[in-house]
């Protein structure tokens, strides 16, 4: 069994259960929901939104302490919010837009997820940051989009507890002149 199926089964995925043994949320439906709906309102989410129906990703929310955003596979995205809770948090709304970037990466040949059998460890190394510098910026143009069209700047204070208000202020500067956002 490959890693990819030994985490969906640990998680119950495509068991229909969410129980107290399992590691999905228990709200998993209201909270993907909610994350769309408001990821939706970013031109730049709504086109990730897209990519993730077009491509058949599934989307999953696990129980956890801390938001996070991951894709174990080209086909599973995954966030996490604590248990109990019903609504997604904005940070949970921000690592949505970056797991769903990582599935839209394996799809463009110079962002797939790089093989370490396949390059030497320092080429293997720099390609992991170039897709992870991708799904910042991708991150931080949803952040901007939100904020400005809808005026949901609570985002902003969000991106800025994660440690990247340096990065949406320079976003900013450099967007606002050319007229971009």
């Amino acid at each position: 069994m490959d890693l990819v199926s030994k985490l969906n089964k640990a998680l119950k995925i495509g068991s229909g259960q969410s129980g107290s043994n399992s590691f999905r949320h228990e709200n998993e439906a209201e909270i993907l929901a909610t994350a769309k709906e408001i990821l939706a309102q970013s031109p730049t989410g709504a086109g990730l939104l897209k990519f993730s129906v077009e491509n058949r990703i599934e989307m999953h929310v696990l129980k956890n302490k801390q938001d996070i955003g991951f894709l174990p596979d080209k086909s599973v995205a995954y966030i996490s919010c604590p248990a109990g809770q019903k609504m997604p948090t904005l940070k949970a709304v921000i690592h949505l837009a970056g797991a769903l970037r990582q599935a839209e990466q394996e799809t463009e040949p110079h962002l797939k997820r790089p093989q370490p059998s396949q390059m030497p460890k320092d080429r293997y190394v720099q390609a992991f940051i170039a897709k992870d510098k991708d799904i910042l910026f991708t991150q931080t143009k949803v952040v901007a989009e939100l904020a400005k069209v809808n005026g949901l700047l609570e985002i902003v204070d969000e991106f800025a507890s994660m440690g990247y208000l340096s990065l949406y202020q320079a976003y900013q500067e450099d967007t606002e002149p050319q007229g971009l956002q």
